[in-house]
């Protein structure tokens, strides 16, 4: 009897196209997923591009001068004889 034959293992079939409404809902739903999901990529490479552009080739942070000396960090105070 072939009813009691076991059903072969497959990818499940489609669902039927859903009517009308419920159909177009679905759509835009995606739509709008798939646009959030683009702007969310491009923002993670636009991040990814920046920090690589801020980095050194052995991994420190580029502090923008070439001698590797900060300029921002005050030295010590200099006796100019006005004390």
């Amino acid at each position: 009897n072939d009813t009691d034959a076991p059903r072969p293992k497959g990818p499940k079939q489609a669902r039927p196209a859903s009517s009308g409404a419920a159909a177009d809902e679905r759509a835009e739903r995606l739509a709008a997923a798939l646009r959030e999901n683009l702007k969310r990529r491009k923002a993670q490479a636009r991040g990814r591009q920046s920090d690589a552009a801020g980095r050194l080739d052995d991994g420190r942070l580029d502090d923008g001068q070439a001698d590797g000396v900060q300029t921002d960090v005050p030295s010590a105070p200099v006796d100019n004889g006005n004390t």
